[in-house]
């Protein structure tokens, strides 16, 4: 065996019994589902996760229950089936939905508000939050590395979101989106059962 069987031998050791001893905090720990140590996690009793789900190491889960001197609701739920990558960050300070089998990349931040900064007689983050508006993301969606959701997004089911984009608002089911702020450019045609340019009237295929 060498050295990186053996890292990730022991790795996996480490993640069983961290995930023994972690589940029991949370609103709902599935069956088949693994934590990574170490991952930051807070409220976990406001987090509901489904069964053969997988936390990588450094993943935070922060349901918002306090926050400048204001109360919140807090609640992640996330399906089945679904991989959150490698110090993804996900916080909520209303309600945040993962559907199953959904792939959230490195680095990605999934937030349901603001740090509101319009109070100018105290420092940004001491101040309570803003904009908060729910997030949900659809079942089978793969949201890539370095991604930003926004508050009030809508991402639909079977959709792509490319490297480093910025989602602001809805992505319709069977979509791909990129960019700053993301847009729609292919979606799958369920009456012609191909994959099309978004806006395109010629009805050629998108070249994927």
């Amino acid at each position: 065996m060498d050295i990186f069987s053996l890292q990730n031998y022991f790795q996996h050791l480490l993640g069983r019994a961290y995930t023994r001893l972690a589940r029991r905090s949370f609103a709902a720990f599935g069956q088949g589902s693994h934590m990574f140590y170490p991952c930051r996690i807070n409220q976990p009793g406001r987090i509901y996760i489904g069964s053969k789900t997988v936390l990588f190491s450094d993943v935070w889960l922060n349901p918002v229950i306090e926050w400048g001197g204001e109360s919140y609701n807090g609640e992640i739920v996330i399906g089945d089936c679904c991989h959150i990558l490698n110090n993804a960050q996900i916080t909520a300070a209303s309600s945040m939905r993962i559907g199953n089998h959904v792939s959230i990349g490195r680095n990605v931040i999934i937030a349901d508000h603001i740090h509101d900064y319009r109070d100018v007689s105290r420092p940004i983050l001491d101040a309570p939050l803003g904009n908060i508006k729910p997030v949900a993301i659809g079942d089978e969606t793969v949201v890539m590395a370095n991604t930003v959701i926004a508050p009030g997004s809508s991402i639909g089911r079977h959709c792509f979101i490319g490297a480093n984009s910025l989602v602001r608002s809805e992505i319709p089911d069977y979509s791909l989106a990129v960019g700053s702020p993301a847009k729609v450019i292919t979606r799958y045609d369920l009456a012609t059962g191909r994959w099309e340019r978004s806006g395109a009237r010629d009805g050629n295929p998108a070249n994927l």
